[in-house]
């Protein structure tokens, strides 16, 4: 008889402990324009959301949805929650919202102090939790006060987070931020920006500023149209007249005294070819990323909390596929692991806008990495050689596992984060083994003459670090180290017959024949 007490006993604990709402939460009125939403079935669900990532967090199973009546309308199940999570794509317009809502909706009889708070991945992270009063056995509609959450910042909130403490059944509908809405011909805002007709995709109504990239070679701006939300409001727009060069939207309210203006800055910011297509042995290759050889890369974007996306297949009408970070701060590679110890040179083909004026730098990663600076040439492609002995820090180069570029660093090279986001574009990111050839420097390099009488002149785009000659015996017969782009050698005293010269000059190095 105990036996069947404690059966009956655990399960009434059972079923109580799964209870659960049977009326949906109140639909929404916010209108559409005042809202940015996360999770509800009204407005719908953010982009990229994740309503149970992995934080270690207690529950049952994984969270799902319901559906508490017949209307089709889910919520979020989580049930034994001790804390949990819901991570989305990143929203700047945030910052424009005046409180936070949620609908939940927990078991008669709960006490536990249930607290939310957003989190932001800009600046100021952190977690400010708020306890929420609720009517435990009903739905409870919540809506808090940005300053509430006190000490956030809101310029990049990309997860929302609840602490139950113990374990607590808890159902959620209806999260999202909101505003009041401006009040009768005081509505300044637009609905939509359109470039030669096509919408910007990133438009949002409490976005007023946006950078437009443009193609290489683009010469006439397009043209900027635009729709007031309130059709008593009027729109006047001022194009952009040469790029670089910013378009503005000056909207006047139904009032004829409320304002807002819009600006779309125009630049170069997408290159208009493909860089060469890689001609080395592919036996002599391991490839990171081009359309000419095989890659060892297994996943072009691992979460290593960096800005911006990944485009691994941006094809600039060629039909040869680029590497496109978007917003780049920094981004990584993973690829299978791979033995670099008998490659010499790091290939990368990249460029970067115009306007771009940071240092980007790349390191792969075996035990250690070390950033080296890419050269580069705003505007244009810039096919970088890098010696593999550049990277000191590898302690692994049999067990290369990861390739990272960073682009952290403004132009002096200093490690403080620099406020240029703009994209990058990549091909070719190959190691190789061999030398270097002069086809391999780009045209601001040359070596003349050859065959040499008495003096032998060089120059190249970047100071010449070190210039050595050996003879066929593999003995040097002569060193210089003059460390600028022009230098011209005695080799005078040089016998008749065949040198090595190999020249140093940035990221490059470059092994060829001389005839004296």
């Amino acid at each position: 008889m105990k036996q069947l007490y404690t059966l009956i006993i655990t399960i009434m604990c059972f079923s109580l402990s799964y209870a659960q709402p049977t009326t949906d939460a109140p639909v929404p009125t916010k209108l559409p324009e005042n809202v940015v939403f996360i999770y509800s079935n009204t407005y719908g669900n953010v982009p990229g959301i994740n309503t149970n990532p992995n934080w270690g967090q207690a529950g049952v199973g994984s969270a799902s949805e319901i559906e508490p009546a017949s209307s089709g309308n889910t919520a979020l199940a989580y049930p034994g929650m001790n804390y949990q999570g819901i991570e989305f794509a990143a929203q700047t317009t945030v910052a424009n919202m005046e409180y936070l809502h949620v609908d939940i909706w927990v078991p008669a009889g709960t006490t536990a102090d249930l607290k939310i708070t957003p989190i932001n991945n800009g600046t100021g992270v952190g977690e400010f939790l708020f306890s929420m009063t609720y009517t435990a056995g009903q739905w409870s509609s919540i809506d808090i006060p940005k300053s509430s959450f006190t000490g956030m910042t809101w310029d990049s909130v990309f997860q929302v987070k609840m602490d139950g403490g113990a374990p607590t059944d808890v159902y959620v509908d209806n999260l999202y931020f909101w505003k009041e809405p401006s009040a009768a011909g005081t509505d300044a805002s637009l609905s939509d920006i359109t470039l030669d007709g096509t919408a910007i995709s990133s438009f949002n109504s409490a976005n007023t500023s946006y950078s437009q990239a443009l193609v290489t070679g683009t010469a006439t701006p397009p043209t900027v149209a635009a729709t007031t939300t309130d059709t008593g409001a009027n729109a006047v727009v001022t194009q952009a007249t040469a790029i670089p060069g910013d378009a503005t939207v000056i909207v006047t309210a139904a009032d004829g005294n409320t304002t807002e203006t819009y600006t779309i800055s125009f630049y170069i910011g997408i290159p208009n070819s493909a860089p060469p297509t890689p001609t080395r042995d592919a036996a002599n290759v391991i490839s990171i990323y081009s359309d000419a050889y095989s890659s060892v890369a297994t996943n072009m974007n691992p979460g290593w909390g960096q800005a911006g996306t990944v485009n691994a297949a941006y094809d600039t009408g060629d039909g040869n596929n680029l590497l496109v970070y978007s917003n780049f701060n920094y981004q990584g590679t993973e690829i299978a692991s791979s033995d670099i110890s008998g490659m010499n040179y790091l290939h990368i083909d990249i460029w970067v806008a115009p306007n771009d004026t940071r240092t980007v730098k790349v390191t792969p990663v075996g035990g250690g990495e070390t950033l080296v600076a890419v050269t580069t040439t705003p505007g244009a492609w810039n096919s970088v050689d890098i010696p593999v002995s550049s990277f000191s820090g590898i302690t692994t180069p049999q067990d290369v596992i990861q390739l990272k570029f960073d682009g952290q660093f403004a132009a002096d090279g200093a490690t403080a984060d620099v406020a240029v986001r703009s994209d990058i574009y990549l091909d070719n990111i190959y190691f190789f083994s061999g030398t270097l050839s002069l086809n391999d420097f780009d045209s601001s390099f040359n070596i003349y003459p050859n065959p040499v009488n008495n003096r032998l002149n060089i120059s190249a785009g970047a100071a010449i670090n070190n210039v050595s000659i050996f003879d066929l015996t593999g003995r040097e017969v002569l060193r210089a180290t003059p460390n600028v782009e022009k230098t011209s050698l005695d080799v005078s005293s040089l016998n008749k017959g065949f040198y090595l010269l190999t020249v140093k000059s940035g990221n490059q190095e470059l092994t060829t024949k001389l005839v004296k």
